[in-house]
């Protein structure tokens, strides 16, 4: 069963053949399997045993596929997971950088990106942090708030990008702002995510 997909449909050719994204990572992931784009952080997670995901597994494998071979196809495709067979690794950065460039003129979509701390657990040599042990102050965390609160309204999505240091130092502060951020966005009808750059081992 796929957990995150979109249930649009389209009706496709079924003669146009389809292929992965040149962007995606496949992996089994605890009892079941998880799809991850690194071009747009979309992730669907599959239950295997569920005799629907023994069908798209044989086509998943495969160089090319119609989106009629599958219904999760045509969802997949609609969140960027499959593209145009035709379309080379240049066509797939391309198409990116004009929605990605979209996106940066769009006044209706924010990316809030936040430190919560300096601090991290590793010393890679090539990190420009100084390491320092403090984290956010409350008054910095309260001005987050209220500009969240004032610019909210206007927006259509808004996006957190926790980054640092290692981020969980610090993770009372992240569960303090999200909270926040998630009652604000409800309160209005807006989109938001969540994302963090972290080291995996905290």
């Amino acid at each position: 069963m796929m957990t995150d997909a979109t249930s649009s449909v389209t009706s496709f050719s079924t003669k146009k053949l389809f292929k992965k994204s040149h962007y995606i990572v496949s992996t089994k992931h605890g009892d079941g399997f998880r799809i991850f784009s690194t071009k747009t952080g979309a992730v669907v997670d599959f239950n295997i045993d569920d005799s629907q995901f023994r069908k798209f597994e044989k086509i998943w494998l495969k160089e090319t596929f119609t989106l009629d071979e599958c219904e999760w196809l045509q969802a997949l495709y609609h969140q960027g997971f499959v593209v145009v067979a035709g379309d080379s690794e240049d066509d797939e950065i391309r198409d990116y950088h004009y929605f990605f460039k979209k996106r940066l003129e769009s006044k209706k979509v924010l990316d809030l990106i936040l430190l919560p701390t300096e601090d991290c657990n590793f010393r890679c040599i090539y990190c420009y942090e100084k390491f320092q042990k403090g984290k956010m102050k409350l008054e910095v965390i309260n001005a987050v708030k209220r500009f969240i609160k004032k610019t909210v309204p206007s927006l259509e999505q808004l996006n957190i990008i926790w980054f640092g240091g290692e981020p969980f130092l610090a993770s009372d502060i992240i569960q303090d702002i999200s909270i926040y951020a998630i009652h604000e966005t409800e309160k209005h009808g807006l989109t938001i995510t969540r994302q963090l750059l972290l080291m995996a081992t905290y």
